[in-house]
Order: structure tokens, then C-alpha cells, then sequence
């Protein structure tokens, strides 16, 4: 209560400035989402010209594929830049997708966007954001104690969030902590989720009921699906993203089978071995371009994966591309904490 009153009984004369992008960005991708197509491709060709016009290229679909081992060439060596009105950059470190380790430089407005990517998730999902979060992600960095607890943020999350690093415990301690604290929702990969489930199904743990976990890494496969419904009760929302590029598509809230593509972050293409873009449906190699990555710019920059891309969502019929049949060839990111922060 004393929080509320010291924050939330200011507004809105003393509403955060970064609090307020945030929630603007959230209804702004939301509505591009939710509305005509028309918009989010009006939106995405403007996006895309100021972006092509800043590498000086003029031609998208001309532009040839590029590959990681070609992007982590590019800009790993050389300092970022981007125009002023961007913030400033930040230079990141990935172990990425394929296991290859890449540096690149990313600037603030793109850190907020992602950000801002996965509040809007959270909003399609229908997340209480009062309730507890536990997250189960891969950090470089150690902590004491059983996991670091990050405050509640009135304006944005005011749940309580309990960040607990991967590597730093066995899955037997990991699955005992879930059992313990007793999350609402819980972020981790498919594999550490598919192991806690076998521990508290072998150790017989008291297993809590969790309304939905989000996944960020690796295949979700409908018989783990099955298992976390038996056991935790709950709903896999599945998010996917990348590294270099920040979030993805994100999974539809009616279906397993759908991802909705990020269209106010990312270009998603499907495409045949040809290079043709692959048919409505038909699985093609999946390239991204992202559009306020401008940094280091990554423009058909491909991913390793592998999906078929429909117009719209067949499930419930949002405007934006939709993927399905995705194939996950490799990791995805441990940079970022999945429901916390990209």
C-alpha cells in the first residue's frame, strides 16, 4: 500500500517518462495487431524505407540473405552507430542460437521496443500482472540465495517476480524451488521445463498450480504440453525470438499452433530453396529483419529455422502474419529474461 500511495496517487503529474513509452508501445503494437491489415503494412513500409535509407540500400527484396557467421564478421569488430534520437548503444554479447558467439550493439530505443514486445504479450495472453512471476533463465552472472527478487513495478509488472539463474542449481533444486514458491506463472526453456516435470512426477514433489508458463527456447512439443497441463495445471505460451533481433512472434492466445509475428518489431519471411518466398502453408527457411535493430542492422538475416507463414492467424484471425509448423534447428537466446525484461 505504502507503494501505491507513493507512486501511483502522484499520477499523472509525476508518471515516469519511461513508464509512459512503455504502455504507449503496448497499446501501440497491440493495435496494429488487432487492426486492418492495411495498418501494420502502412506502418512496416515506412519503418522499412527509413531503414533502408540509413544502410543505403534501396531495394529489400534485391538484398541477398544474411548469414550469422557473415553478421558476426560485420559488426563484431566495429563500434555501432545510430542516429542520436536512438539513445545510446549498448554492445551485447550472445553465445546466440546456434552456439556461435557474436557481438553486435544495440540501442536504447530498440531495448525499449523489446521490452515493450513482451508487455504487449502479456496483455494478449490476459496475465493478472498482480500475480507472482518466477523465471528460470541462463545468466552470466551468479546470485546468493535461492533467486534474485526484482520489486514489483507499480506503473508497468507490479507483481512479485523471483529471477533465479539456471546454471546455478541442479534441476532437482529447481523443480523443488517451483514446488515451493508456488508462481502464477512460470518463465523458463522447454528443456528445464520438460526436466522440473519428470523430477516432481519421480520425487513425487507437491506440485503447485501454475496458470500458464511461458516458453522461450527449444520445441514445445504437444506431449510436453499434455504433461504440464497434468501436473501444473497449466497453459504453455510459447514466445520466439532471437538475439540479434529481440522478439519474434509471439504464440496465438486461442492456439498451440499459431505464432502471431511481431509485425511492429520484425519483417518474418518464409522462403524455398530457390529463394522464392515459400508458398502460404508450406514450410520455408525462416529470415528476419528487424526494424529498429539499427545498430547493427541485420535485413534478411537468417535464422536457422524453418515454419510456413499464413496472411493471418487461422485460430482467431488477427491481420498480422502468422507462423506455424515452427521448427526450432537450434538454441534460442539466454540473453534475455523472458517475462521480465528482453
Amino acid at each position: 500500500m505504502d507503494t501505491f500511495r507513493n507512486t501511483l496517487l502522484d499520477w499523472p503529474q509525476a508518471a515516469p517518462t519511461a513508464a509512459i513509452h512503455t504502455l504507449t508501445d503496448a497499446d501501440f503494437i497491440r493495435s496494429l495487431e488487432l487492426g486492418p491489415q492495411q495498418w501494420w503494412k502502412t506502418w512496416q513500409a515506412q519503418r522499412l524505407a527509413e531503414l533502408l535509407q540509413w544502410v543505403g540500400k534501396n531495394d529489400f527484396t534485391s538484398l541477398p540473405v544474411l548469414r550469422r557467421e557473415e553478421f558476426r564478421v560485420q559488426f563484431g569488430a566495429h563500434p555501432g552507430r545510430s542516429p542520436q534520437e536512438h539513445g545510446a548503444l549498448t554492445q551485447i554479447h550472445s553465445s546466440g542460437s546456434t552456439g556461435v558467439p557474436v557481438a553486435f550493439w544495440r540501442s536504447e530505443l530498440a531495448m525499449r521496443i523489446n521490452f515493450s514486445h513482451y508487455l504487449a504479450d502479456h496483455r494478449r495472453q490476459s496475465r493478472d500482472l498482480h500475480a507472482a512471476l518466477a523465471v528460470i533463465a541462463a545468466m552470466q552472472d551468479p546470485h546468493t540465495g535461492s533467486h534474485n527478487p526484482v520489486a514489483g513495478d507499480p506503473w508497468i509488472y507490479p507483481g512479485a517476480q523471483l529471477v533465479r539463474n539456471a546454471v546455478q542449481f541442479t534441476m532437482l533444486e529447481h523443480a523443488q524451488w517451483v514446488c515451493k514458491h508456488t508462481p502464477e506463472y512460470l518463465a523458463t526453456t522447454a528443456t528445464t521445463l520438460s526436466n522440473i516435470l519428470s523430477l516432481i512426477e519421480l520425487n513425487r514433489l507437491p506440485a503447485p498450480r501454475v496458470a500458464q508458463i511461458l516458453t522461450s527456447s527449444g520445441i514445445v512439443t504437444p506431449e510436453l504440453r499434455m504433461r504440464a497441463r497434468r501436473i501444473l495445471g497449466a497453459s504453455i505460451r510459447d514466445r520466439y525470438a532471437c538475439d540479434e533481433l529481440g522478439p519474434l512472434a509471439f504464440q496465438c492466445p486461442q492456439s498451440d499452433d499459431y505464432y502471431h509475428v511481431a509485425v511492429a518489431n520484425a519483417i518474418v519471411e518464409a522462403v524455398a530453396a530457390d529463394g522464392q518466398l515459400a508458398p502460404e502453408g508450406i514450410c520455408g527457411n525462416l529470415l528476419a529483419t528487424g526494424l529498429h535493430q539499427w545498430a547493427s542492422p541485420a535485413l534478411r538475416y537468417e535464422l536457422g529455422e524453418m515454419a510456413a507463414i499464413h496472411p493471418h492467424c487461422p485460430a482467431c484471425g488477427v491481420s498480422v502474419p502468422t507462423l506455424s509448423q515452427l521448427t526450432r534447428r537450434k538454441q534460442s537466446p539466454t540473453h534475455s529474461l523472458p517475462g521480465v525484461a528482453p
